[in-house]
C-alpha cells in the first residue's frame, strides 16, 4: 500500500571514499546528518565486510525495498479507517470507522500499511507534511461501506491515515542500526573507532554476528549459493512458529524442529554477542549440518551453516 513519490539512491561521492568508523558513529548519534548520508557513509564501511544481507539492507533502505520484498517490522503499521457519508439531507465528515462495522471477510492485510520507500523519500515527506495525519486512499472500500454505518447514508470517501510521527520511527530505527553496528564493530577490532574502511580486517563469523545482532535484529536473512543457484530469504521472527516456518520452507521437517524447539527450551539464552549457542542446540545444529553433507537434508553444507546460525540468533534476538 505504500507509493513512491521518489527514487534514491547511494550517491556516486562514496567512491574511493575512506570514512573512519568513528565518523560513521558520530553521524548516526547526532542528528545533523540525514539518514540518508548515514547509510552512505555505512555503505563504506560495510564493502569491506562483504556481508551480502547488510549490503541488501543498505542499498533497500536507501533506494526502497522492491515488490514483493518482506519488510523490517519497523515498516509495517495498522491504519485507522476513516470515511465520509451524505443523503439528501445530512453529511457526516470524518467518521470513525470501527473495525466491527468493516466489511467481514476483509483481508487485514489491506488495514497494514507496508512502507517501503527509500529513505530520502521518507525524509522528504515528514518534513513537507504540515498535517500531523498522513492519509493513503483505500480504493472500493467507500462502495463496501454503503448503508453499512448509516442506514440510508451513502460513503462519498474512504480512506486510511497515521500519524507522520511514524515516519519519524522508521528513520529512528534505521539510525539507531546503524549506530548500533558501528559500536559492536569498533569494540571487536583493535584499532576501534580510528579504524577507517580499508584497514577494517574481521572474521567472517565476527562480521555476520554482528550484524545479526545490531541491524538484523529479529530478522532472517541470509544470502548464499544452493544447487547453482543464488537463496535469499528474509523475514520476521518475533516467535518460534516463525523460525519453524522459515526452516520448513527450506527443507527441515516436523522432527528436527520439534528437536529443535527442546533444544532452545533447554539451554539457557546467550547474555550477549561473544557467548556462544548451548550445548543441545549446537548440538542439534551439528546433527542437521551432518544431514546436509550426507545428502539427506537438500542444501549445500555452507549454506545450511549460515541458515541455521542465522535464522537461531533472529530468534534468540528477538524483542
Amino acid at each position: 500500500m505504500g507509493r513512491k513519490w521518489q527514487e534514491s539512491k547511494l550517491g556516486e561521492e562514496t567512491e574511493g571514499a575512506d570514512v573512519k568508523l568513528g565518523e560513521l558513529i558520530d553521524a548516526a548519534a547526532g542528528g545533523d546528518a540525514s539518514v540518508e548520508e548515514i547509510l552512505r557513509r555505512c555503505k563504506v564501511v560495510a564493502s569491506s565486510l562483504g556481508h551480502g544481507p547488510l549490503e541488501s539492507w543498505l542499498l533497500w533502505e536507501s533506494t526502497g525495498y522492491p515488490e514483493g520484498a518482506e519488510l523490517p517490522g519497523y515498516r509495517v503499521w495498522p491504519l485507522v479507517i476513516k470515511a465520509d457519508f451524505i443523503n439528501p439531507g445530512w453529511k457526516v465528515t470524518n467518521h470513525l470507522i470501527p473495525p466491527a462495522a468493516l466489511p467481514d471477510g476483509l483481508d487485514e492485510d489491506s488495514l497494514l500499511l507496508r512502507c517501503s520507500d527509500s529513505v530520502s523519500t521518507i525524509e522528504y515527506t515528514l518534513a513537507s507534511t504540515v498535517s500531523e495525519m498522513v492519509a493513503l486512499d483505500m480504493g472500493n472500500l467507500s462502495l463496501l461501506l454503503n448503508e453499512r454505518v448509516y442506514e440510508g447514508m451513502h460513503c462519498t470517501r474512504a480512506w486510511g491515515e497515521f500519524h507522520k510521527g511514524r515516519f519519524a520511527d522508521v528513520l529512528g530505527a534505521v539510525r539507531n542500526r546503524v549506530l548500533d553496528f558501528a559500536l559492536a564493530l569498533a569494540r571487536a577490532i583493535p584499532e576501534g573507532q580510528d579504524a577507517t574502511q580499508g584497514a577494517l580486517s574481521l572474521p567472517e563469523p565476527d562480521a555476520r554476528r554482528i550484524v545479526n545482532m545490531t541491524v538484523l535484529a529479529g530478522m532472517a536473512n541470509v544470502v548464499g549459493m544452493a544447487q547453482n543457484s543464488t537463496l535469499v530469504f528474509q523475514g520476521e521472527v518475533n516467535s518460534f512458529e516463525d523460525l519453524a516456518g522459515i526452516l520448513r520452507d527450506r527443507g527441515i521437517r516436523d522432527e528436527d524442529l520439534l528437536a529443535l524447539r527442546k533444544a532452545l527450551d533447554s539451554d539457557p539464552k546467550p547474555s550477549n554477542q561473544d557467548a556462544p549457542l548451548g550445548p543441545k542446540v549446537s548440538d542439534w545444529m551439528g546433527r542437521m549440518i551432518s544431514k546436509a553433507a550426507s545428502g539427506v537434508w537438500d542444501i549445500t553444507v555452507p549454506v545450511a551453516s549460515t541458515l541455521l546460525a542465522n535464522a537461531i540468533w533472529a530468534y534468540y534476538l528477538a524483542p
